[in-house]
Formats: structure tokens, sequence, C-alpha cells
């Protein structure tokens, strides 16, 4: 809500009692202006807490663009004070809101009266390449750290739980299927849950109490926000700010969900997804941080996203999640098709006789099986060993270990395992179950 000085400064000094100081005018309009006294006293009649903000925006926008004053609607402002607020709180508000319409319908003169300016254009000189822009990460060829993303899968995939965890590691700077997160430190994040706010509560818990960090700069948001509202994306950012930790960059803001962020939008409508688009552009490019969009396929999960076309061009980074596998869709600036495994695990937060307070956690795992193809025993045995490993850390498996495991459970000689150990390994790598870097086992391959 606006602010007594900043009132002042805008609208000049007023009261409840006293017309406004700023070209004050008297109800009687001419044929041409909206009658703000009629319009305030009949909308007064169908105003309620749940919908005073939307409707009394929406009213203050239509009359700016008919050539209301501001003076006239804080003069009848009052009309619409409700039950338990005061004269000078509904003017302050909606002194706002009119500022903010007048802003969108009518540029500051002093804007107008500017010469357009446009950004210098610069050229890279081919071999220049110290000059050409360097793609900088949040987890290494997976997610960038500025521009756009989207995660999306059919209900119960477990998609909300995947971004959690990606989020979560940004946070703390824990590698993520084996790849570095950068900067090692973490640094701070905002998840905007606006599909089951109560239960994300018990999914942070969860994953805090699975890989035994509670407390960090990870920020829950749960509050539903409309992105093809100016007005609520500018709060969003404002909010961000300012639970922001001082001089810590913001690494990531995920939404979840896109429908949930749109209300009474169209998916498939190009102009209702182009707009929700530039906003997520508006709050990384004013956040300098990703935006991560979780998101809903369409009936047939094979077709890829629900809604406009447009979503899949202006993402930088496309991951889809379902079945236990995350798919590397699409990455503007890096190498696209890859997969990783992931399994939704059950984590209890409490337990007593009555009752069991549970929730899930996504953790790695190797990726599932390709249809169509079949391993043999010994592959077939190490990728459970690999599967075994991986749930139980927070990186890729460790190949020694997972020789000496594979070793022990195999039925041979020492030397007959180990060289069993060494084709199996060498299938799995071939098949593009897994790739070997170094003295880890990466669990990620070319689909």
């Amino acid at each position: 809500m606006l602010n007594q000085a900043m009132f002042n400064k805008l609208f000049g000094s007023t009261n409840s009692s006293t017309s406004p100081s700023i070209g004050a005018v008297t109800p009687s309009v001419s044929s041409t202006r909206p009658n703000v006294h009629t319009e305030f006293i009949a909308l007064s009649q169908t105003l309620g807490p749940g919908n005073w903000h939307n409707d009394v925006r929406d009213k203050i926008a239509s009359l700016i663009a008919r050539d209301a004053g501001i003076s006239e609607l804080i003069e009848h402002a009052n009309l619409l004070t409700l039950s338990g607020h005061t004269n000078r709180q509904t003017e302050l508000e909606v002194a706002m809101l009119a500022d903010s319409a007048l802003r969108k319908f009518m540029p500051p003169q002093a804007a107008l009266n500017q010469p357009k300016t446009v950004a210098k254009l610069t050229s890279i000189r081919l071999g220049d390449q110290n000059h050409y822009p360097k793609t900088e990460w949040l987890i290494d060829d997976v997610l960038p750290s500025s521009g756009l993303a989207v995660a999306y899968g059919p209900p119960g995939s477990g998609k909300s739980a995947v971004a959690l965890d990606m989020c979560m590691r940004v946070t703390f700077g824990i590698p993520w299927h084996g790849r570095k997160v950068r900067p090692r430190k973490g640094r701070p994040t905002f998840y905007v849950a606006m599909e089951g706010e109560t239960g994300f509560g018990k999914r942070m818990t969860a994953w805090g109490k699975h890989y035994k960090n509670n407390k960090g700069d990870f920020f829950l948001v749960p509050h539903a926000t409309n992105l093809l509202d100016d007005h609520e994306v500018e709060n969003l950012i404002d909010h961000v700010r300012s639970d922001a930790p001082a001089n810590k960059p913001i690494s990531m803001v995920v939404i979840d969900t896109l429908a949930m962020a749109t209300p009474g939008g169209d998916e498939n409508s190009g102009k209702d997804m182009g707009l929700f688009i530039s906003n997520c552009r508006k709050i990384g490019e004013e956040l300098k941080c990703l935006v991560l969009v979780v998101h809903h396929s369409g009936k047939n999960s094979g077709q890829g996203a629900r809604g406009h076309s447009s979503l899949l061009a202006a993402a930088d980074t496309m991951l889809k999640i379902n079945d236990g596998v995350i798919t590397l869709e699409k990455q503007k600036d890096g190498e696209s098709n890859l997969y990783w495994g992931y399994e939704l695990r059950k984590v209890v937060l409490k337990f007593s006789k009555k009752k069991e307070v549970s929730s899930v956690v996504a953790v790695p795992t190797i990726a599932a099986v390709k249809k169509g193809t079949s391993l043999a025993k010994q592959p077939k045995m190490l990728l459970n060993v690999l599967n075994s490993l991986s749930s139980i850390c927070s990186s890729n498996p460790d190949l020694t270990a997972a020789k000496a495991e594979f070793i022990r459970l195999h039925t041979g000689k020492p030397s007959t395992a180990s060289q069993a150990f060494k084709r199996a390994l060498e299938k799995l790598n071939e098949e593009g179950y897994v790739i070997v870097n170094g003295g880890q086992i990466q669990i990620s391959g070319p689909l």
C-alpha cells in the first residue's frame, strides 16, 4: 500500500473531509468523460473483502483510460470504503492503483519530451573469441544463471519435487546428479508455490531432513501471484528484493505452476502466453536471476508441454519430468537430449500411534532402462548396484565403491568378478546408461 509520504509527493496533501489540492473538480462531468461518482456508487454495491482489490483496480483502469482525473478518483474514494477500514486508507489505496493505471495508459510528460534513445550496437569479429559472450551456469550444462527455464510433466510425476530439489541444491551449492552447482557456496533462491501451498512446507522439511540441511537462504513464497497483472508482477519483484539477504545475489525464482500464475488466462492463446513469458523475463532481468517455471504436460505427455508453442520457443532450457526420468529436451546454449534418473522417496517427519506425517523427496538414481532394450545379467546387476549407491549419496556413485559392491555380490573369484565388472561397466557406457568420468560414474547420457 502507498504510504503517506509517497501519496503527498504524487498527489499533494489532502484529507477525507476536503477536496484534493490538485485539480479539484465537482461531481458533474461533461458527456465525454465518465461520471466517477456514479460509477463508484454502482461498484460499491458489489464490493467485499475478497474482491475489493481486483474489482477496484479494473474500474480505476477503465476510468483512467476514459480520461478520468486522478483527483476525481481520490475525491470519491470514500464511496468504496469497506467496514473496518478508514476513508484515508481507501484514498491511499485508490491513489496507488490510479498511479499504476496512469503509468500504463499515459507515459510521463518528461518521457514524451525526450528524444527516443536506442541501445548502442556492437559487433564481434570472427576470431575474437575472448569477446564472445559466455554462458554462465547454476548447474553445469543444465540450468543457466539467467533466462527462462521450464520443467514440465503430467500430474503425479514429481515435477515439483524435482524442481524443489534443484532449487535447494542451488541454495546450498550441492552437486546435482554429479554436475557442479555454481557458486559452490550457493546463493539465495525463492520458490513461489501456488499449488498445494499447505503441503509444501512438509516437502521443505523432508528435503532438509533427508540431506541434513535445515537452514539456509531458501525462501518459500506460499502465495498465488497473477503474472498477467503488471501490478502483481511488480509486487512479487519488490517482495523478493526486500526478503533477499543483503549483498547476496539471487540465483533463482521458481514459479509453480504456470496455470496458477495465469488465472483467467488462456494457455493456448499466443497473447496470454506472450504476456506471461514477457513478465517472467522481466522478473529475471530485474532480479538478475534465472526464472524456472513448473508446468503441466498436455493430455498426451509425448506431445510436450501444455499450451501455446511460444513457451517452447522462448525457453532457454526445457526439462521433461516423467516416469522416473528427467530429460533435457532443449538447451539453447548447450547439449540437448541428456537424461537423469530420479525416484520419489518417502521421508517420515513425525510418527505416532495415531498418525504418520510424511512427504517425498526427489533423489537421484540411474535413469530407467530404455524401452525395447534388455541387459545381460552382469550389466543389470551393476545397474542395480549403481541405483543403490546413488540413492544414498547426494552426487554420482564412486567408481571404487561400485566395484567393491559388485565384487561382493558376484559369485565367482575376485579376479573373475573384477573382469566381469569391467565388461559390465563398458556395456552400460556403450548403451548410454552411464558416463565414466575419472573416479566418478556420471548417471546421465544421451538417449
